[in-house]
């Protein structure tokens, strides 16, 4: 009886799917053969391929979503409960000047979720496999967080000294949010 009387009236939620279609996220001037954060020296392979090097931190944070995605997520963000991400997602390593043609042990981190790692790839153009559980991770973390840490390194036959750019392309994104029937 105790029970019944202490009880409010609980309002059912229902799942909501909103569609944002494709957006992407830019990290620039990357420049290859840029001093190693952790060691402190200009790292230069000394590998047959003779590769360079690049290593860069960098924030991803909401004001680099597009305005639609922030559209949504405001209307949403206290009830998102996940994220879907298309499996034609991407992620594009590139040359400014457009020289060199691989990237090797390209890796992308952020604290608290799991990293990204591709062996090796041609540089230019979008690799797709195995990204979904990455960027759905690093949305979720910008969505509750505001601003991530990314850092990103590998090694390329890009000049020493030239600039790369990684986009991080996001097609098919869903949010799903669980809201209060009305």
């Amino acid at each position: 009886m105790f029970a019944l009387c202490c009880c409010e009236e609980v309002k059912d939620k229902v799942t909501v799917k909103i569609p944002i279609n494709s957006f992407s996220i830019q990290l620039e001037d990357i420049t290859v053969g840029a001093t190693a954060a952790k060691s402190g020296v200009i790292v230069k392979l000394a590998d047959e391929d003779e590769l360079n090097s690049f290593h860069a931190s960098m924030n991803v944070s909401m004001d680099m979503l597009s305005s639609q995605l922030n559209t949504e997520i405001g209307k949403y963000q206290s009830n998102i409960e996940r994220i879907e991400i298309g499996s034609t997602s991407s992620i594009t390593v590139s040359s400014t000047d457009e020289n060199g043609t691989v990237v090797k042990d390209f890796l992308m981190e952020a604290t608290g979720i799991s990293n990204f790692a591709v062996e090796q790839y041609i540089l230019n153009t979008a690799y797709s496999e195995n990204i979904e559980e990455f960027a759905t991770q690093l949305l979720m973390k910008v969505l509750f967080s505001e601003s991530v840490p990314l850092t990103v390194s590998g090694k390329t036959d890009v000049v020493s000294g030239e600039k790369l750019k990684v986009k991080i392309t996001l097609n098919e994104v869903s949010l799903i949010a669980k809201v209060l029937k009305d």
